[in-house]
């Protein structure tokens, strides 16, 4: 065997073998590393926590803690239905601009509240919230200002890793399990009186209602906001554009990290198996027609997977990625609460759901004006294939 320190051609051969290949190693060893700061970078936001409560926005709130099945423990607050205040609800806010103190479950804001989340036949009437990637219950106060002046509850919470819950940076896709200690918060907080339950997500959020609510049947309705995500691999495929890191061999490992060891390719198919399981029970989807984060694929997808009655599609022309709010905050409003009321109401004698009081909060949109999106993405859907 020729030594590597012999003179001739064997052995020149062979040190610049070794050397081309310690070369390659290193180049190899240097992308992984770049792609994995980058992949880390995009992914785990830092946590947001300003310190505001709902008081600062003249809502009544509870503090609660809940622990997950791995042992996480989350941070939340529970807006509760005017009406419904427990012991642990505080009353040291104030209306923004000088108003009077908040009284726990009692409106004092203009307007007069609404019906839908008081006790009846059905229980209260709640929302449950799953906030975006690098949000926090903070970031949802906006939702629960108009949901509860409408007479709903509303449940908001940090995940894990995210506001002031526990938890160290994570890979995979494990918020199910925050939602699913979430919802049992709810109902042990509300019982013997089992509310009457709707979950909305944003984003990232969405995803997780999606799953957690096609298993279980407490959930009546959704409300998903820009996701969820189910066209991966353009995701991650768009988000690595943005990392100026080369494509050869960085893109390949940026997406084996995420689509393989994050578990993402296959969440894609359990969101669209969940939604699919979902059916009859309707859903609100909202997105908007200029969103590049999440495109509007994803959402055309899941209307046409859910089979229901009462699914809407609000498709928002000139809207990006979780501008639909900021952009039309009134008609947001209203069909969000809209759509809660009818999909909540309680039942009637028949067994039947009654109407929602047309005094309780923002009205909904006219009923023919969801109607041109819902066809366009049904057409959209099928020139696709899909």
């Amino acid at each position: 065997m020729p030594d590597l320190f012999e003179t001739g051609p064997a052995g020149w051969a062979l040190a610049a073998a070794a050397l081309v290949g310690t070369l390659g190693l290193a180049l190899f060893l240097g992308a992984l590393g770049a792609t994995w700061r980058q992949c880390y970078r995009v992914s785990h936001p830092p946590r947001v926590a300003s310190g505001r409560d709902p008081s600062r926005v003249g809502l009544p709130w509870e503090p609660f803690a809940v622990r997950t099945r791995d042992g996480k423990r989350l941070s939340g607050w529970l807006i509760p239905p005017p009406g419904e205040a427990g012991p642990g609800c505080r009353r040291d806010g104030q209306e923004p601009g000088g108003g009077q103190p908040s009284s726990c479950g009692r409106q004092h804001s203009q307007g007069d509240g609404g019906e839908a989340g008081r006790s009846g036949p059905g229980g209260p009437a709640l929302v449950v919230m799953c906030h975006f990637l690098g949000g926090g219950k903070e970031s949802l106060l906006r939702h629960g200002q108009y949901l509860w002046r409408a007479g709903f509850g509303v449940a908001l919470f940090d995940f894990r890793c995210h506001g002031q819950s526990q938890g160290y940076p994570f890979w995979r896709f494990k918020l199910d399990l925050d939602l699913e200690a979430v919802l049992d918060h709810v109902l042990r907080r509300f019982a013997p009186h089992a509310p009457r339950l709707a979950v909305m997500g944003l984003s990232m959020g969405a995803s997780a209602a999606v799953l957690v609510a096609a298993r279980r049947p407490e959930v009546q309705a959704l409300v998903l906001d820009s996701g969820p995500l189910v066209l991966a691999r353009d995701y991650f495929d768009r988000l690595f554009s943005l990392t100026g890191l080369p494509a050869w061999p960085c893109h390949g490992l940026f997406c084996a990290l995420f689509l393989g060891l994050g578990g993402f390719q296959r969440l894609s198919h359990l969101v669209r198996r969940a939604m699919a399981g979902f059916s009859p029970r309707p859903a609100l989807f909202i997105h908007g027609e200029r969103d590049q984060v999440i495109t509007r694929e994803n959402s055309d997808q899941m209307f046409e997977l859910l089979d229901s009655p009462g699914k809407e599609y609000w498709r928002v022309p000139g809207s990006y990625h979780l501008t639909a709010y900021a952009l039309h905050p009134q008609e947001y409003a209203g069909r969000v609460v809209g759509f809660l009321q009818r999909a909540l109401a309680p039942a009637g004698p028949d067994g039947r759901g009654k109407p929602a009081s047309a005094g309780a909060g923002p009205g909904p949109p006219p009923p023919e004006a969801g109607q041109p999106a819902v066809a366009e993405a049904r057409a959209a859907a099928r020139s696709e294939g899909r």
